[in-house]
């Protein structure tokens, strides 16, 4: 592995070095090598130099999955600028608080893709937020150029491209890479940045846990770039020397056909993008080339219904903090506890620990607390806030996740929940998650969501379920089966049955809204009709 390639530029340097005739990326109906895609990004290197952009300014790059993606983040890499990556799904009032905040000097974008005029969403945003923008670079793969967006010089695509190369590289390891916006607990994105050392240092010790490097090794990048798991199966599959498939959007159908057509052995997908692609194949030989599968949170839904096609799904721990694969578990575990949220961190300078809530001193082994992590992946800081940085940070360096879990004796770690997810029933504190697992083993039960509700008898849990084909929804039978196995204090105050929850779509994987399914369990127990767990 190239140890000595910690920045993103000299890695796909020397890959182009050693292998020009090597696939980098396969997209529609173009294959990239690696000699192209370095001389793509010296070029827009050369360019974006010719905008103004130097050591330590910042590009947006506002694009769906496409090598223009790639190739942006090498030319930023050279100059040693940095990439402030936007979800497409984005319109004005997020893009007010990430440009605001980040103020970069270029931003890219693809102005009409799918038919959408992003160019409005910018003028809705303040006009403060677009203040550092100097000029926009417009994607097309239509023909369409602008000249001029908002008053800004506007440069096509293709414009850009035809200049002579940037041979110079005046990025270094620490040098920032890319900034992701991640939602925490308050209305303001947070911007996590990365250094070139910990996006490549990530990227060698994915190659290496996940055997990305075999020689019959095609990854699928099929969750977007602007987020971390995306991004890192990328950033994994340049560093591995191995062809990457890439498109603009999620469909199964498109999907099955790629992992068909170009033999994919390694995916990232959430168990939104797995129900939906197994749901579209029927024949199992479609996907017979697909070798593993990492999942985060929803790993436990899907991992059965993969072994049956001979698929192995196992469960990752991941965060925008410390990257998309911080730890794995061992595909050689028993099903379900392969697909459990956690196990061994990829690196072995990586440290987890869990620390008490209540004393703040740091837990043995099994009892649970709060995880905080360090490691090579670990991100430099969160821009322009110091005191969130403050928070977010021990004085010895780790990062405090917001998440529960304990560490195991042979040095694995289990996550069991996010702790605002944390239910105190009856004085104790109770994860979710436990109810859900074991409502879940319940025949009729497919999925469970379990949030608290205010009751005349106290806080108590309300279940949300979706029930499997075939069964009928019962909910004194559920009760009944919750009172048999779980404390009281546990049982659901009511049930409610959903054909699908409410979620919201994000760059690494969908999320539940809990606090819309606070709102309903409320709404539901006022309307009288509910709560035979409380009767």
């Amino acid at each position: 592995m190239y140890r000595d390639a910690l920045t993103l530029s000299a890695l796909v340097a020397r890959q182009s070095r050693e292998g020009n005739a090597q696939t980098a990326i396969l997209y529609r109906d173009t294959a990239l090598s690696f000699a192209e895609l370095d001389r793509l990004g010296r070029k827009l290197a050369r360019a974006f130099s010719d905008l103004g952009v130097r050591r330590g300014d910042r590009v947006a790059v506002w694009l769906p999955n496409v090598p223009a993606w790639h190739i942006c983040l090498l030319a930023c890499s050279r100059l040693g600028a940095t990439v402030v990556a936007i979800n497409t799904r984005f319109r004005s009032a997020e893009l007010t608080q990430i440009l605001g905040k980040a103020e970069p000097r270029l931003l890219v974008l693809w102005p009409d893709f799918r038919g959408i005029d992003f160019v409005p969403s910018l003028g809705d945003c303040e006009k403060s937020a677009l203040s550092s923008i100097d000029s926009y670079v417009c994607y097309s793969e239509a023909g369409a150029d602008a000249s001029r967006i908002l008053g800004r010089p506007a440069y096509g695509w293709r414009e850009v491209l035809d200049k002579p190369e940037f041979d110079q590289d005046h990025g270094d390891p620490e040098s920032g890479c890319v900034i992701f916006s991640t939602s925490g607990t308050t209305s303001a994105p947070k911007l996590a940045l990365h250094t070139q050392v910990s996006i490549s240092r990530h990227a060698l010790d994915t190659v290496r846990a996940f055997g990305y490097d075999a020689l019959d090794a095609t990854i699928l990048v099929a969750t977007p770039m602007c987020g971390t798991s995306g991004f890192g199966m990328a950033m994994a599959a340049l560093a591995a020397g191995r062809p990457q498939v890439v498109s603009p959007i999620f469909d199964e159908a498109e999907t099955a056909d790629l992992i068909s057509q170009h033999q994919v052995t390694h995916m990232h997908a959430t168990h939104h993008i797995l129900r939906r692609l197994f749901a579209a194949v029927q024949n199992d030989r479609v996907l017979q080339s697909l070798r593993l599968v990492n999942c985060g949170t929803g790993a436990p839904l899907m991992v059965e219904p993969a072994a049956k096609r001979r698929i192995c799904v196992i469960g990752i721990y991941g965060s925008t903090e410390v990257q998309a694969r911080f730890s794995r578990q061992d595909e050689c575990l028993p099903l379900q506890e392969r697909a459990v949220g956690g196990g061994t961190p990829i690196s072995g300078d990586a440290i987890v620990r869990a620390r008490c809530l209540g004393s703040g001193r740091i837990l043995p082994h099994g009892d649970d607390g709060e995880l905080e992590m360090n490691g090579p992946s670990r991100l430099a800081h969160y821009l322009g806030d110091a005191a969130i940085n403050r928070r977010a940070f021990t004085d010895d360096g780790f990062v405090r996740t917001g998440d529960l879990g304990h560490t195991l004796p042979d040095g694995r770690f289990v996550f069991v929940s996010r702790i605002g997810d944390i239910l105190r029933l009856s004085g104790f504190l109770v994860s979710p998650a436990q109810i859900e697992h074991v409502i879940e083993q319940h025949p009729a039960v497919g999925v469970c969501q379990v949030v608290d509700v205010e009751t005349a008898n106290g806080l108590r849990p309300f279940a949300f379920v979706q029930i499997r084909e075939g069964h009928a929804f019962d909910e004194r039978l559920l009760t009944d089966y919750c009172r048999q196995k779980m404390a009281p204090y546990k049982t659901p105050a009511a049930f409610h049955c959903l054909d699908e929850f409410p979620v919201t779509e994000g760059a690494n994987q969908t999320k539940v809204q809990k606090v819309r399914l606070r709102e309903m369990a409320r709404a539901l127990l006022a309307s009288g009709s509910y709560g035979v767990g409380d009767k």
